[in-house]
């Protein structure tokens, strides 16, 4: 049998350890289960049939890890070891931003399968983009009026146009804010849930 060497870590763990009592035998049996289970996790993690890329998306979105690993038939803390391993967060706007659209697409639990998730996400960006299409186009005309009026020298017309773009802000700030479009879902800051150990 290979005798294998100690990392700098582990002789220093080690080391605390017997000068805390335990016995050499009980350090060497808990260094070598700790190391059979941080290899039987790093298996869990390479195995090639999960959908990691799945998982994180439905991690990231706030997705109950609990559920998760039902759904995908592996531990807790499997995942919870491959989050922490790839940096996974969960942005807390993001994840209630998702997750609202999701439910105003019609869907009771949105991360209930990776598709629906998508699909909602994607409905939901559609949207997003007809309206800043729409924004984009009110203001093209209403540059057009003001210059028309401006052209004219029409001190009527002016205040028209003046009025006209007070009420095209005011209208376009609502939709924005209703579609929470500039702060992301209305939390200020960025918010980061990130695992610790």
């Amino acid at each position: 049998m290979t005798e294998k060497k100690l990392t700098d870590e582990q002789l220093a763990r080690a080391k605390r350890l017997y000068r805390d009592g335990m016995s050499i035998d009980d350090i060497a049996a808990l260094i070598v289960a700790e190391e059979t289970e941080v290899e039987k996790e790093t298996e869990k993690l390479s195995r090639k049939d999960i959908p990691w890329d799945e998982v994180q998306l439905a991690f990231s979105t706030g997705f109950p890890i609990k559920k998760l690993a039902e759904k995908y038939n592996i531990s807790e803390s499997t995942i919870k070891s491959k989050a922490k391993l790839n940096n996974w967060s969960v942005d807390a706007a993001t994840a209630v931003s998702k997750i609202a659209e999701a439910r105003l697409a019609g869907l009771a639990d949105p991360a209930e399968t990776i598709e629906k998730q998508r699909a909602a996400v994607d409905e939901a960006v559609d949207e997003r983009v007809k309206i800043v299409e729409r924004h984009r186009k009110e203001w093209a005309d209403y540059t057009d009026y003001l210059y028309k009026a401006k052209e004219q020298e029409d001190i009527q017309e002016l205040r028209k146009a003046k009025l006209y773009g007070e009420s095209l802000k005011i209208k376009q700030a609502g939709e924005r804010t209703a579609w929470n479009m500039d702060t992301g879902n209305g939390l200020q800051g960025d918010i980061q849930i990130s695992w610790q150990e």
